[in-house]
Formats: structure tokens, sequence, C-alpha cells
């Protein structure tokens, strides 16, 4: 038998290791498509806290930010899950202005 606090735990323990496992699904769809278009590019902070943050020249900025989109579009689509993943992605000049948007 489980006790109760076990319970949460173990819950916890699934849907974050679920999550994790989406984000990697994504990040590798997102550097699939911004390769594919041939954008210059880097992981400046892959993840933190549920963010995926790249940098791009400003020029590609705007295509970047569809690129974020595309490949949240594909893992719905390949998750096949009952709840659609959502995110909104931003861009901004440093990491503080980025999270001042949000």
């Amino acid at each position: 038998s489980v006790l109760p606090g076990d319970l949460m735990d173990l819950i916890s323990r699934e849907v974050q290791s679920t999550a994790a496992a989406a984000l990697v699904i994504y990040t590798r769809i997102l550097q699939e498509l911004l390769d594919e278009a041939n954008l210059e590019w880097y992981p400046y902070i892959w993840n933190l806290h549920d963010a995926t943050t790249i940098e791009v020249r400003e020029q590609d900025v705007e295509q970047a930010t569809e690129i974020f989109r595309d490949a949240l579009r594909i893992l719905n689509h390949k998750l096949h899950g009952d709840l659609e993943i959502t995110g909104k992605p931003v861009s901004g000049g440093t990491l503080s202005a980025v999270k001042e948007v949000e």
C-alpha cells in the first residue's frame, strides 16, 4: 500500500518524468527545424524553469519565433496527448527583458 504523502510524490515523479521526456523531444524538434532553416543559433539556456532559450541574430528573431511555434505544433502531434502542450514564444535583448514579458 502507498502512504498518502507518498502517493503525491509518485504522481509528481510521473508527471515530471513525462514532462522531461517531452522537453527532450521538443528540443530535438527545435534543433532540426532551426538547422533546416539555416539559422545561426546557439542554445543560450536550453532548459530553465520550463523555458527554452536560444540566441539568434536580430534579423532572425521573427523566423526563430515561428520555428518555436512550429516545433510545439509538431510535438503535440507526435505525443497524441489528451492535453495540448502550450507555450508563447517571446523575444528580448536580455534574459531579464524576456522574463518581464511573462
